[in-house]
């Protein structure tokens, strides 16, 4: 039998259906599908004059999430392109960002899939 549970004014209790968690939404611009990580790789391998290094998997999750086009390879090294001064002060200097192009503009991705914008340098 089925029971229906109700509150009356002045009754302590919850109204109505309980509310469910929402999953969370990812941002308009970030879809990962398997067509945009199979795109991201075809597009690496076409590019790979321009590599000097192997993109590690959040490099090229980065790419295929923004749908990031024309891949090469960024120094993070002061000395040689510019880094923006919010770096942590053990960022391991060095090592090579992938910089890819993106609708809005030009973008480096580090080793760990976190990024920063070059155009607004402009």
């Amino acid at each position: 039998m089925l029971s229906k549970r109700t509150t009356g004014p002045g009754v302590p209790g919850p109204t109505g259906r309980p509310e469910r968690p929402v999953k969370w939404k990812e941002f308009p611009e970030w879809k990962m599908t398997r067509s945009r990580l199979v795109r991201a790789v075809i597009e690496l391998a076409r590019e790979h004059r321009r590599l000097t290094h192997v993109p590690t998997r959040a490099q090229v999750r980065a790419m295929a999430g923004f749908e990031g086009r024309a891949p090469s390879t960024y120094r993070l090294d002061p000395a040689v392109n510019w880094l923006p001064r919010c770096l942590p002060d053990d960022f391991p200097l060095g090592t090579s960002g992938l910089r890819i192009t993106l609708a809005d503009g030009d973008s480096v991705v580090l080793p760990n899939g976190c990024g920063f914008w070059l155009d607004w340098l402009d």
